[in-house]
């Protein structure tokens, strides 16, 4: 039993190399194809009564830019610049199961930090995808971006 299609889950944390590295690996032994994705979380902002944004300024748009020219950064560090690159916005633990369904992925690699207190009570990105994906996981620990 080997792996064909691997999605590497890129946070693009200084932490997340080590886990785009056993991404490659694997996919080395296997001869696997990597898509790599990188989920921006959405955040609430509280702007208050009076201040409005201007309407050029559109926050998404310029995130989406800067993710993906990390994402490229990011790919190009692993030699995998090759790989299909995607950014999505939205909630990690969501949409990791579900692109890897659309994606028909046999493997999902992403980091696991170690988590205490009120996180560990919530729980983490990693364990939402173990419970929810319908393939294999492979939860490299990392090192906490504190």
């Amino acid at each position: 039993m080997g792996y064909s299609h691997i999605l590497l889950c890129a946070d693009l944390t200084d932490s997340s190399r080590p886990v785009g590295q056993r991404a490659k690996a694997l996919a080395a032994v296997f001869s696997a194809t990597i898509t790599i994705l990188n989920v921006i979380e959405y955040t609430y902002i509280n702007l208050g009564g009076d201040l409005a944004l201007p309407p050029q300024l559109d926050i998404q748009t310029q995130l989406t830019a800067n993710a993906k020219q990390e994402l490229a950064s990011y790919a190009d560090a692993l030699s995998l610049s090759d790989c299909e690159q995607i950014v999505e916005h939205g909630v990690a633990k969501i949409l990791i199961p579900e692109m890897a369904e659309k994606l028909q992925v046999d493997l999902i690699v992403l980091g696991s930090h170690s988590r205490h207190g009120l996180a560990r009570l919530i729980g983490s990105t990693a364990n939402a995808v173990l419970h929810h994906a319908n393939c294999d996981i492979l939860a490299v620990r990392t090192q906490s971006p504190d």
